[in-house]
């Protein structure tokens, strides 16, 4: 019984500083029906505490891959690879406050006290999604090949032409 009690309030921080907008009270989240528009309160002094806290938070609700919007330290939208950049220099981490249009808006957090830990993880994130950024919309380097069912495979042919792999749901 008190290992359980050790555990349970040991975890007890973390089921409320890193919860969506569905479990906050009144006033610190709202949401607007007419244009689907999420806004999202978050505990950035609860939510710096530790890392383990910050990393569930960062794994459940930024994924730095997908298509967002960036916002500096100011509230100021910038380009994408700026917000990488900046957010690869260690000083901030990155909050999700808004979901507008099933569009992510992500705002830098200046670090004041940061955690080595938070520092070299959010920096190591940055610069691998700066790397896959600076990668997207590349044509791909020069290949010519043919399968094992002997069907030939090259850059000269079209995409569509390719045989897209299908996938079995079965229930």
């Amino acid at each position: 019984m008190k290992t359980f009690s050790i555990v349970f309030l040991s975890t007890l921080p973390l089921m409320f500083c890193c919860t969506n907008v569905d479990s906050f009270k009144e006033g610190e989240a709202t949401i607007n029906k007419t244009t689907a528009n999420i806004n999202y309160a978050v505990n950035t002094e609860e939510l710096l505490k530790t890392f383990i806290i910050w990393y569930n938070y960062t794994y459940n609700n930024i994924k730095l891959s997908d298509d967002f919007v960036g916002l500096n330290a100011d509230s100021i939208i910038i380009k994408k690879s700026d917000f990488l950049h900046q957010l690869a220099t260690g000083k901030f981490v990155p909050i999700k406050v808004i979901k507008r249009d099933n569009t992510n808006y992500y705002k830098l957090y200046k670090l004041k006290n940061p955690d080595p830990n938070i520092v070299r993880t959010v920096t190591e994130m940055a610069l691998t999604e700066t790397s896959y950024y600076a990668m997207e919309e590349k044509e791909l380097p020069a290949y010519d090949f043919i399968d094992l069912n002997g069907k030939s495979y090259s850059n000269t042919i079209p995409k569509y032409a390719i045989d897209q792999p299908r996938i079995a749901f079965t229930y």
